[in-house]
């Protein structure tokens, strides 16, 4: 009799410990859903920043003179911007950012 008992108790436990695991992944992977919506998210914010730092749209076309940009990734560190300075005169600007994400850390 004390053997059958002990083996019930053997069967319980192994239920619940599969039924624990089971809980603990489901937990892992709803966490890892969570950071991925989180990276997801500060990737859009970037990328919706450096489009606005880019200029509307370029001065008067002369030869030699235009502007491009296209991020390698999903979001990239460059700009660049037309500064009309007067008697003829033209400042551009270009610029690169890396190693900064969104916001503080």
């Amino acid at each position: 009799m004390k053997a059958i008992l002990i083996r019930k108790d053997e069967i319980l436990a192994e239920a619940l410990g599969s039924l624990t695991g089971v809980a603990i992944k489901r937990q892992m992977l709803l966490d890892e859903a969570a950071e991925k919506q989180r990276l997801e998210r500060e990737l859009n914010i970037a990328r919706d920043i450096q489009q606005k730092l880019l200029p509307r749209k370029s001065p008067a076309p002369r030869p030699g003179r235009a502007g491009w940009n296209q991020p390698a990734d999903q979001t990239g560190g460059d700009c660049y911007d037309f500064h009309d300075l007067g008697d003829q005169q033209l400042a551009i600007m270009i610029a690169d950012a890396t190693g900064h994400g969104i916001g503080p850390p």
